[in-house]
């Protein structure tokens, strides 16, 4: 069973609402403003029953050209326009504007409907059916049924039915395996009840007692309750008119333009990448900076135009654009949306979201150009390639990323594969995309990050591992940081010494005055052995040359002196240290704090900071009197 929507277009009085009637028995306009002025003003509904059972719903739109943003509101789910075009008046000025946004939106199935058709004498006629064939050439409505109808007599009301059966069959099934959603048209209160909205579900499904976010604003709520054509059900799908009673949260916290959605499924923006087209029929060039009315779903925002790659663009043209937000909007990538003029108020154009989150771009940049071409007409590999390669500074998790590039399902998965499998990406921590291109530039990056740190710390083995990974890659992570500093030493870009990286070949170089002091500073360790002397009286004998500082923070950098809170120990003899320690532990499984001051053969302060260095690196741990291997040995 197959969920759709008819919408009609048309001129204002051309008989939208009484065809509405003769087909389903329900006149869509219900405020007393319609009713007294015989016009629609705001979205009406209906639905047409068919062959197989189900339902398809009506939105009866306004086609006076003060009610072109209720018209766009209603505009957006539609499956199956229905232009109406009186036979007494013919094409008029709203028709072309309605058969414009239908056309932009990318509507693929319609039928024209004659009415009036009792007004007009048959030679009349021809001449109207010429005359609209002439206005719809080249627009998705070229190929379509022309049908004579009046509502007032009946005449072809049936014909037109069988009709809207047929094209409703060539109609594709909506997308029910998306998060779901629902762009808000009304909003309203009902005593006893609360909060309703109604909207046409675009994707997805939605259940009883499920949890709603509304969007920009992100809110919470949950669904007491559903209804679909009036009905009350208990789940409802893509491609139906549906009102669902929201609890936790208040009328007015919710408006039309709105958007109801899975929680977590969408992102606000205040940027869009775009492709924008602009109608042949335009009067005016289109330039930057320019504010712009972008429709989407049932919004209505103002935005300032950017145009990428070009300064300007002629009716008939279609280029790139950055459309910017004053306040944020929630669309999805593919979209299609609709642009009118500031003022005076009147369509341009419209197109299709390439990116919802994208950076501000300079207006010239050749390869903002190119991305958004990929974009646009890549394969799906070529462009789950570039959104990975456009969110590196990111590292964002795959799942992060394919939220923010609305990608989903298994086909994402199945090129992420292939795309591994080539050794384009590997996968940090096991879910962050990182791109082997973008690994060279972080190479280079550290590459140059090194190189100055060499010149102005000539004495230090290496800059500090978590000052690199935190300048290289700020925000990122430590498990995959690390990752990312491994895989460039693998590389060969840097070497790794001790809790260092160096480039591959820096060597510290002493100047003869700094040699010498740093010979005096070891022989005077390595003297002492396990019980060496105190750093004070190092620092009164050596402390009066002026390389002494720098040389005695270059050996422990190096590892040829160890810290030993409170003492400093030849890095030889701390070694050695270690290696008694483990060959005991090895033997015995344990060993005591005495028992390690006579392995050693010196005093019990000692022994004790040295044990209380590897308890804190893990060689050992304490339990009671005795240490027992650690988890870091």
């Amino acid at each position: 069973m197959k969920n759709v929507i008819i919408g009609t277009a048309g001129h204002v009085d051309h008989g939208k609402t009484k065809l509405i009637a003769a087909l389903t028995g329900t006149d869509t306009d219900r405020l007393k403003e319609e009713k007294r002025r015989g016009i629609t003003i705001e979205l009406g509904f209906a639905h047409l029953a068919l062959p197989d059972g189900s339902l398809a719903g009506i939105i009866d739109v306004p086609g006076h050209e003060k009610f072109i943003r209720h018209m766009l509101a209603g505009a957006g789910g539609i499956d199956l326009a229905l232009l109406v075009v009186a036979a007494d008046e013919g094409f008029m000025p709203q028709t072309r504007e309605h058969l414009d946004i239908l056309t932009l939106l990318e509507l693929r199935h319609g039928i024209i409907a004659l009415t009036k058709a009792d007004l007009v004498v048959e030679e009349w006629m021809a001449g109207v059916v010429q005359e609209v064939t002439s206005q719809v050439a080249g627009t998705f409505l070229e190929q379509a049924p022309i049908l004579p109808v009046s509502a007032h007599t009946g005449v072809g009301v049936e014909k037109l039915r069988q009709e809207i059966f047929r094209q409703l069959d060539l109609v594709r099934p909506k997308e029910t395996a998306k998060p779901f959603r629902l762009p808000i048209d009304r909003v309203f209160s009902i005593e006893g009840f609360g909060t309703v909205v109604t909207g046409t579900c675009i994707e997805g499904t939605l259940g009883l007692g499920d949890s709603v976010a509304i969007y920009p604003a992100g809110e919470t709520a949950r669904v007491r309750g559903l209804q679909v054509y009036g009905q009350p059900v208990s789940a409802v799908q893509a491609g139906q008119r549906t009102a669902v009673n929201l609890a936790g949260i208040k009328r007015e916290e919710v408006a039309r333009g709105n958007v109801l959605a899975q929680p977590d499924s969408m992102l606000p923006s205040q940027m869009l990448d775009v492709r924008l087209d602009i109608l042949r029929g335009c009067q005016r060039s289109i330039t930057s900076g320019q504010r712009l009315h972008f429709h989407h779903g049932a919004g209505d925002t103002l935005c300032k135009l950017v145009l990428l790659g070009t300064e300007h663009l002629s009716p008939g043209e279609r280029g790139f654009a950055q459309l910017r937000f004053a306040h944020p909007v929630c669309v999805k990538q593919g979209d299609r949306f609709v642009v009118r003029f500031y003022s005076p108020l009147e369509t341009v154009g419209g197109g299709v979201v390439l990116d919802t989150n994208p950076p501000k771009h300079k207006a010239k940049d050749p390869r903002v150009v190119t991305a958004l071409s990929i974009k646009e007409a890549g394969t799906f590999a070529q462009r789950l390639r570039q959104s990975i390669l456009e969110s590196r500074h990111h590292f964002w998790p795959l799942e992060e990323m394919l939220r923010r590039a609305s990608s989903h399902g298994e086909r994402v998965e199945q090129e992420l594969e292939q795309l591994l499998a080539a050794g384009e990406f590997i996968l940090l921590g096991g879910d962050i995309p990182l791109h082997r291109d973008y690994l060279w530039e972080l190479g280079e990056n550290l590459a140059r990050m090194l190189s100055q740190y060499h010149k102005e710390h000539p004495l230090q083995a290496g800059m500090p591992w978590g000052q690199v990974r935190s300048k290289l890659l700020p925000g990122l992570a430590p498990l995959p940081g690390d990752q990312v500093l491994n895989l460039l030493v693998e590389q060969g870009i840097a070497k790794k010494q001790e809790h260092c990286l160096a480039l591959p070949d820096f060597a510290v170089v002493f100047t003869p005055a700094q040699r010498r002091v740093a010979d005096a500073l070891i022989a005077f360790y390595r003297e002492g052995g396990f019980a060496p002397p105190d750093p004070a009286i190092a620092a009164r004998k050596f402390g009066r040359e002026r390389e002494y500082n720098r040389v005695l923070q270059a050996l422990l950098a190096d590892g040829r002196l160890v810290m030993v809170e409170p003492f400093l120990f030849d890095g030889e003899a701390y070694c050695k240290a270690r290696q008694l320690l483990e060959q005991v532990l090895a033997r015995q499984g344990q060993v005591t704090l005495g028992g390690f001051r006579d392995l050693l053969q010196t005093s019990r302060k000692y022994a004790l900071a040295l044990l209380e260095q590897f308890d804190r690196q893990g060689i050992t741990q304490k339990s009671g009197d005795v240490r027992t291997p650690g988890q870091g040995r």
